[in-house]
């Protein structure tokens, strides 16, 4: 009786702390491909701090699993588009709550710098180098100039 008695107590406090716990699932997308984003970052957070990070898969899902009931901030990244925010994501209690955020892929991250050949080109390649006046060998000479014909071609 004294095991029957103290495995109910015990199943009991594991069946009320398990009800404080849902889950996050979802697939995003970009908006005007209809294309899953690979490999995003995705961070929840609660009141700004950091609860759970995980990452986007190849077709574009995630997971969060055992968090926590509460509202949260979810905060998506991935290098080249603007980050994503989304606020009172509600975690309820013994669910799975099904969210597919949608991305604008026209926004760039502010750390993203794009140089396009013609800028490249124009600023290192029309540049002439610096001439030094050391003496050199023929043969120091000639693999200068080849060399200097590989880097052109």
């Amino acid at each position: 009786m004294k095991y029957f008695t103290c495995l109910f107590f015990m199943l009991i406090t594991c069946i009320s702390f398990a009800q404080n716990y849902g889950s996050l699932k979802g697939v995003l997308i970009e908006e005007f491909s209809h294309e899953p984003i690979q490999y995003a970052d995705l961070s929840l957070q609660l009141d700004g701090a950091l609860v759970a990070q995980t990452s986007a898969d190849v077709h574009g899902r995630f997971l969060f699993i055992e968090i926590e009931v509460g509202n949260y901030n979810l905060v998506i990244s991935k290098l080249g588009l603007s980050p994503l925010k989304i606020t009172n994501v509600f975690i309820s209690p013994n669910e799975l709550l099904e969210l597919n955020p949608i991305f604008e892929a026209g926004g760039f991250d502010q750390d993203t710098i794009v140089f396009t050949y013609t800028e490249l080109h124009e600023k290192f390649l029309k540049q002439k180098p610096p001439i030094s006046k050391t003496p050199c060998s023929k043969r120091q000479l000639r693999a200068a100039r080849k060399l200097e014909k590989q880097v052109i071609h």
